[in-house]
């Protein structure tokens, strides 16, 4: 049996098109094809035989599906084994209108579900589907041997570029082709979709597809876990790719470890806080920080990055605003067998590239807990010896946070540990905010917010709150008004801060439609003109300030 050497990935995601679980079976070149034997005339097209579809403008590149996700390319050169399967086509004619058209088959579909070359357009990649379009096949005007293939009431054909199989509507050589017939051998391949899956009970931690050929010994994927969870173990008796044996299941478990030791994991809808120290000492706190930093003494420009002081605790002294509790406040969000680190108030998770200082983007790092003799846990990234952690190399006084290749789990510069937040500082901070507001009540035909009752109300829901939900929730509706709007009324829009003869109000009167009631039309009649919603004076035309809320 030859080694499966694919390589494995967590998820396969394809634009324009969706990884197919079918299995792709067929027969591989016997011989390379013999271009002198190319087609001269579509009367010599024969339905029961297999094509290689040439490229004048690409010498020596061939159509060639991809089968884990169907897109149609163009081969760097020919394969000579059982992968040839691919670049193999059956041309059938259709009589439709009183013409001849031809479909362009994949010989290796499946069974069950052929699939076909689609309708091209202009420019674009295409993938191979199930309905099969219909192109009219005529010899390029003083070639022997090269078609021009265009789809039925279209000008536009068959065209590659360097890598990809595309339309265009022009005549040149990479929309020429010469349709050459060839000999199978006599061997049937399989192509299957393979998965797997890590589960611990029936929870699914992990899972990753791809194909593989069968007979092929499948590859294990490279399992990556926190120190709590067991050796992964498949299920499958055999690991041979065939039919009925493409999902391939490993099974873990996770032991209890000491309370405290590891934080409360986290879910996106619900999070739970923590201070974050390093080396095991709480007055040296983690704080998400949006400022130039400093890397091998050269400045990053202004990023999110983390950053540790000494004296740094989770207390008024050294947080002072609520901006500060929320930089200081992280949640454990758990990523199959690994974690994700989230800051409050960057509203990011901690990435960093190997052996480089951390960041805090949009998709983060996973990191594998492991135990530490310098504190609670350290954090691995899964290559090497690469842990996060503080070091001088990241700036002076070990101030940023980082990977650093040349430590160990037991470094004291990657070691953590954890304390529970004070949310009583946060609802400090909360309250001061709403008790410096000022109601507005000046103007009683006016929807306004900041009333003398929803300063008291937000004012009892932050002194009730135990986590930083509610006090989000308070403070993001101070301003949203608590009458009840009428779904079926129209209301203006106004600045409270500006008078009816300045540019209060909102109004879409700067945005002109063509005479058919579409935007685009006008837009396109003239480009320059103003499309952008605008506040405007009272005098301002009327029915462009009434809104629906």
């Amino acid at each position: 049996m030859k080694k499966f050497t694919y390589l494995m990935s967590l998820l396969l995601a394809f634009v324009g098109a969706t990884a197919t679980a079918q299995t792709f079976s067929g027969k591989a070149l016997s011989a390379a094809p013999d271009l002198t034997k190319s087609v001269t005339s579509v009367g010599q097209i024969n339905p029961d035989s297999y094509y290689v579809l040439y490229c004048k403008g690409r010498s020596g590149k061939y159509v060639m599906l991809d089968p884990s996700d169907r897109l149609l390319k163009v081969t760097g050169s020919l394969p000579t084994d059982k992968t040839s399967m691919f670049a193999l086509f059956k041309i059938e004619s259709v009589e439709e209108d009183g013409q001849t058209y031809y479909t362009f088959k994949v010989a290796s579909s499946p069974e069950d579900q052929g699939y076909y070359i689609p309708a091209v357009g202009k420019g674009g990649k295409y993938y191979a589907g199930t309905t099969a379009a219909k192109y009219s096949i005529t010899l390029k005007n003083g070639e022997k041997d090269y078609f021009i293939i265009k789809l039925k009431g279209s000008n536009v054909g068959f065209n590659c570029d360097s890598e990809t199989f595309t339309g265009w509507d022009d005549e040149g050589d990479n929309s020429q082709y010469r349709l050459v017939p060839v000999t199978l051998g006599s061997e049937t391949y399989s192509n299957y979709a393979v998965t797997y899956s890590v589960k611990v009970g029936e929870e699914v931690k992990e899972s990753g597809s791809d194909r593989a050929w069968g007979g092929d010994t499948f590859a294990a994927p490279n399992l990556l876990y926190s120190y709590y969870y067991s050796d992964p173990v498949r299920e499958n008796a055999s690991d041979v790719v065939r039919e009925g044996n493409t999902d391939f299941v490993y099974t873990t478990t996770r032991s209890e470890v000491e309370a405290g030791a590891i934080p409360v994991f986290s879910t996106a809808s619900s999070k739970t806080w923590y201070a974050l120290h390093s080396q095991n000492s709480e007055s040296r706190i983690l704080i998400a920080v949006n400022e130039n930093a400093t890397y091998n003494n050269e400045e990053s420009g202004k990023v999110w990055h983390v950053k540790t002081e000494d004296g740094k605790s989770f207390n008024a002294a050294t947080l002072t605003s609520l901006n500060d509790v929320y930089a200081a406040s992280w949640a454990f969000i758990e990523d199959g067998l690994g974690v994700k680190i989230y800051n409050k108030q960057a509203g990011k998770y901690v990435k960093c590239s190997n052996d480089g200082m951390a960041t805090l983007e949009d998709n983060g790092t996973r990191f594998y807990f492991r135990t530490s003799t310098n504190g609670s846990f350290s954090l691995w990234n899964g290559s090497g010896s690469q842990y996060l952690g503080s070091h001088s190399r990241y700036q002076s006084a070990n101030q940023r946070l980082g990977l650093w290749g040349g430590g160990d789990q037991n470094n004291s510069g990657s070691a953590f540990g954890v304390a529970g937040v004070d949310v009583a500082l946060a609802r400090q901070y909360a309250n001061a905010t709403v008790s410096a507001l000022t109601p507005n009540e000046s103007d009683a035909t006016y929807l306004t917010a900041g009333l003398a009752a929803d300063k008291e109300a937000a004012e009892t829901a932050i002194a009730a709150a135990t986590n930083y939900e509610p006090i989000d929730e308070t403070l993001a509706n101070l301003y949203v008004v608590s009458a009840d709007i009428d779904a079926n009324a129209y209301y203006r829009i106004g600045n409270v801060n500006l008078s009816d003869a300045q540019n209060k109000y909102v109004s879409s009167e700067n945005i002109f439609v063509g005479t058919d009631g579409k935007l685009a039309t006008a837009y396109y009649a003239n480009n320059g003109m103003d499309r952008i919603v605008r506040r405007v004076p009272a005098t301002g035309n009327f029915t462009s300030m009434l809104w629906k809320l």
